[in-house]
Formats: structure tokens, sequence, C-alpha cells
């Protein structure tokens, strides 16, 4: 998922982002990143902070509670799908088996 090769526009419907956000977030990206981190680097930061906070968290923990979110506030699963970088949308349709009855009652609304 390249999404230097998209308009503005493109970017925004993708991930369903209003156009001012995609130009803050598109400004502060150098070399192509958003953000100069490393991965072991997200999971050290998240270690500190969740232990300051008191609560148990990982990045996957995150990841699953974005989706999680997302699907209950009834985000396209195709878009939650280019989000998380899931290949295959049957990937992504697993959380929705996992998630919890609210989320089938909110797309069945």
């Amino acid at each position: 998922m390249c999404i230097l090769s998209d308009t503005q526009e493109e970017i925004g419907e993708k991930f369903h982002i209003d156009q001012s956000t995609v130009s803050k977030i598109i400004g502060n990206m150098k070399n192509g990143k958003l953000f100069d981190l490393t991965t072991r680097r997200v999971q050290q930061i998240l270690s500190k902070y969740s232990k300051v906070a008191g609560v148990k968290a990982s990045p996957h923990t995150l990841r699953h509670t974005h989706i999680t979110h997302a699907l209950l506030n009834k985000v396209p699963i195709t878009a939650v799908q280019k989000q998380v970088g899931h290949k295959r949308l049957t990937t992504t349709q697993i959380y929705f088996e996992l998630a919890p009855e609210q989320v089938r009652a909110a797309y069945e609304e």
C-alpha cells in the first residue's frame, strides 16, 4: 500500500479522513515516512507508558483494538483492511468474527 503515488483526495477517500488532516500528515512526512520510528522503538514507548498507566498493552493489542473500534463505528471493512495493511479481506474478517456481538449489530442497523 503505497500512498505516496495517490492524490490527497484519494488518500482521504481510502482512509476516511478529511482533507485538512491529510494535508497535515503529508506536510509532516520525511522520506516517505510520517515518523522515523523502528518497530522496536514503538514497543519500548508503548511498554513504558502502559506501565505508567498501569495497564497491559502491546502493539498487537492496539492494532486489535483499532480494528474492533473501527468496525464498531461502521468503517467499511475494506477501509479497515487498507488501514492495517492486510493483503486479504478474509484476514480482516477474522476480527469481525472475533469481535463482540456489538460489531454485528452495528452493521445490521
